[in-house]
């Protein structure tokens, strides 16, 4: 563990270890079993049942309450992603990755929403309408559900570049009530298909601007070595992604960026990357590496610099052996309950890695008594 976690979890002269989360123990395979029966029907029964829960979700009159946004980003798998840091197959598992996410939403109102591909909202939606049958909690009012729009590029594929749409359409978002679309380009000056992708997005971002849809832009930096796909870590080149995202589209409004945190570089810090552009700014997270304490003080020093918040996936769901909803409580708490000093707020934070873990585990298994 980081110094600051050891500091923040200790408890007289014994070391307080994290609470080692386990799917199973917080949903309940019946649940889970009634969500794939529910697969089952058939397709015009679930496409009305979908756009029902659509229309009768409570909805946000805004984006955002406060000026900020942390949402889950789950749409990894779609690219062919199966590691989650410590388990090579980890976002294999479906049952696995949904309780995750429900791990993280349900229980924290400063989560504001998720992002994902049709496949997960779904599953989302429909489960959600299961735990309603049971008398239990609508986890999806008042929060954003995002559709992610291209996946297609999938990982280590000859075709990685060429990211083309594979999800949802803007008049499908617009008809089942989904709040706003996800797009990503990564820009390499040395690649055809990285031109393709951007085009992807400009036609993709004008069909949602039709439609009045936000939309939030990934934009990344990225280069080629030995062969493979490599982030360029530098701030002057994601200074440049920056400013072709913003002229991307018939209209600026309502987009959003997505952006990648990258600490000083050559002078440069992430304050030029802020400065680059008038849109709200959210960090990622990255990869799953299971160290909370270095994500929750990268997205600190990001809201120090003016981001709005966090778009993040994988550092969240699968933070080791640590509780993702103690995980997702923190970075929440960093985004939305700012103190008088980020010092503080840091602290905080970090202290509820174990303060908030475990917590609420019988959520789904109590409705089943």
């Amino acid at each position: 563990m980081g110094s600051s976690i050891r500091n923040s979890t200790q408890k007289g002269d014994e070391m307080m270890e994290p609470i080692k989360f386990e799917v199973n123990r917080f949903l309940p395979a019946k649940l889970w079993s009634d969500l794939r029966t529910l697969r089952k029907q058939n397709k015009s029964y679930l496409k009305e049942l979908l756009k029902k829960e659509g229309d009768e979700r409570k909805r946000r009159g805004e984006l955002t309450k406060d000026g900020k946004l942390i949402i889950v980003a789950a749409d990894h798998p779609a690219r062919g992603i199966m590691s989650s840091g410590i388990d090579e197959l980890g976002m294999a598992n479906r049952m696995n990755y949904i309780g995750r996410i429900l791990r993280v939403i349900c229980g924290n109102s400063l989560v504001d929403g998720v992002m994902g591909t049709p496949d997960v909202l779904e599953d989302l939606i429909l489960f959600n309408y299961l735990t309603k049958q049971h008398n239990g909690e609508d986890f999806l009012s008042d929060r954003l559900l995002i559709g992610c729009m291209n996946r297609l590029g999938l990982k280590g594929a000859v075709f990685e570049m060429d990211d083309g749409l594979s999800a949802y359409i803007a008049p499908y978002v617009a008809e089942m009530g989904i709040d706003g679309v996800k797009l990503m380009f990564r820009f390499d000056p040395q690649s055809a298909d990285s031109r393709k992708t951007i085009e992807y997005c400009l036609l993709a971002m004008n069909d949602c601007h039709r439609h009045n849809i936000p939309v939030f832009l990934e934009a990344m930096a990225i280069g080629s070595k030995e062969g493979k796909l490599e982030e360029k870590k530098d701030i002057k080149s994601l200074m440049q992604a920056v400013c072709i995202a913003n002229g991307l589209s018939t209209s600026s409004l309502g987009t959003w960026l997505k952006l990648p945190y990258i600490k000083e570089s050559n002078g440069l810090t992430y304050k030029d990357v802020i400065a680059a552009t008038s849109y709200p700014v959210l960090v990622l997270g990255g990869a799953a590496s299971g160290q909370p304490e270095e994500l929750i003080s990268n997205v600190n020093k990001a809201m120090e610099a003016g981001a709005s918040g966090g778009l993040i996936g994988r550092q969240i769901l699968f933070p080791g052996h640590y509780d993702p909803y103690a995980i997702g409580r923190a970075i929440s708490e960093v985004i939305h309950n700012q103190t008088t000093s980020r010092q503080t707020t840091m602290s905080q934070a970090m202290q509820m890695l174990i303060s908030e873990a475990g917590k609420d585990m019988d959520r789904f298994s109590k409705l089943l008594r």
